[in-house]
C-alpha cells in the first residue's frame, strides 16, 4: 500500500483507507466531490477519447490509467477504455466468471444482528432465574421478549437484511466487477488483467467521547472512546498500487471472500 493510500475503481482517486471505507458505505469525500467535477468538465468541454504517443492509452504509456501497469494474464487484451465502459454498462451477468458470497444489505443491518443478540441472550439470562422466584411473571415476560429478539435476528441474517455480493470478471471489457443483487449499479476496477493479487487489510477507526452519569453536565465526566474494525478486500495491481474491492465489517467474511476470489484469479 502505497503511504497508507488506496485507489478507488470508479474513479481512480487515491484515497486514505477512512476514506475508502466510507466511499463503500455512501459517506462522499472531498476526492468523490473532486472527481464528479472533473467528470462534468471533461463533458462539457469535449474532451477527447484518446491521444497518440506517449499518452495514448496503451500499455507502456505514460496514460494515467495505465502509468507503470503491464499485464500479468491476457497479455492480448487492450486497456479498459472508460470512457466507453463504466460501472453503468460492465457487464455483470451470471455466466461471467465470478464468485457470490451472502452479505448484509448495509452495515446497519449487522449491528441490529448483534444487538438483538446480545440483548435476546441477556433476557434469557435473567428470565430463567427469575421462573422459579416469586417473579415467575416477569421472568416469563423476559423470557418471550429474548425469544422475540433472537427471532428478528435470524430473520435480519437470512431474509430481510441478506443479499449476495458478486465479484467476478467481464474479460470483454477487461474489468473487474463488484455488486450487491440488492443495488443496481456495480462498482468497476479497470484493468482486470493487471491484477497480481488480491489481499485483506485491516483498518480501525477509533470514536471518542465523554459519558455524564449525573445530570450536571458542567461536569467532564467520564471519557471513553469505541473503535471500530472493518477489513478492506484490495486489489493489488502490477503498478504495485492497491485499488479497494470491497469491505467488510466482520474478518472472517473477508478471509472467506479472499479465498475464493484468490481461487478464482487463479482460473483465469
Amino acid at each position: 500500500m502505497n503511504d497508507g493510500e488506496i485507489i478507488c475503481g470508479n474513479n481512480e482517486l487515491a484515497v486514505s483507507p477512512l476514506e475508502a471505507v466510507n466511499l463503500v458505505k455512501g459517506v462522499t469525500t472531498k476526492s468523490e466531490e473532486a472527481q464528479k467535477a472533473f467528470s462534468e468538465t471533461k463533458a462539457n468541454t469535449g474532451h477527447p477519447k484518446s491521444k497518440r504517443g506517449k499518452k495514448a492509452l496503451a500499455w507502456g504509456s505514460d496514460h494515467p490509467d495505465v502509468k507503470g501497469m503491464m499485464p500479468v494474464r491476457r497479455s492480448e487484451l487492450l486497456p479498459t477504455d472508460k470512457d466507453e465502459i463504466s460501472r453503468f454498462n460492465v457487464s455483470t451477468a451470471h455466466s461471467n466468471p465470478h464468485i457470490a458470497l451472502p452479505v448484509f444489505k448495509g452495515s446497519g443491518y449487522g449491528a441490529a444482528v448483534h444487538v438483538f443478540m446480545a440483548f435476546g441472550i441477556l433476557g434469557l439470562l435473567l428470565g430463567f432465574p427469575l421462573l422459579f422466584m416469586d417473579n415467575a411473571g416477569a421472568g416469563f415476560l423476559f423470557i418471550v421478549l429474548a425469544l422475540l429478539l433472537l427471532w428478528l435476528r435470524k430473520k435480519i441474517k437470512t431474509a430481510w437484511g441478506a443479499t449476495l455480493l458478486r465479484i467476478g470478471f467481464d474479460w470483454k471489457s477487461n474489468a473487474l466487477w463488484i455488486k450487491k443483487d440488492s443495488e443496481k449499479e456495480a462498482q468497476m476496477i479497470a484493468n482486470a488483467n493487471c491484477i497480481s493479487d488480491f489481499t485483506l487489510s485491516e483498518h480501525k477507526s477509533v470514536r471518542q467521547g465523554r459519558v455524564h452519569f449525573d445530570q450536571d453536565y458542567t461536569k467532564l465526566g467520564t471519557r471513553v472512546q469505541d473503535t471500530d474494525k472493518s477489513w478492506m478486500l484490495l486489489a493489488k495491481m502490477s503498478n504495485d498500487t492497491n485499488k479497494l474491492v470491497f469491505v467488510f465489517d466482520e474478518k472472517k467474511e473477508g478471509e472467506a471472500a479472499l479465498d475464493k476470489l484468490l481461487n478464482l484469479l487463479r482460473q483465469q
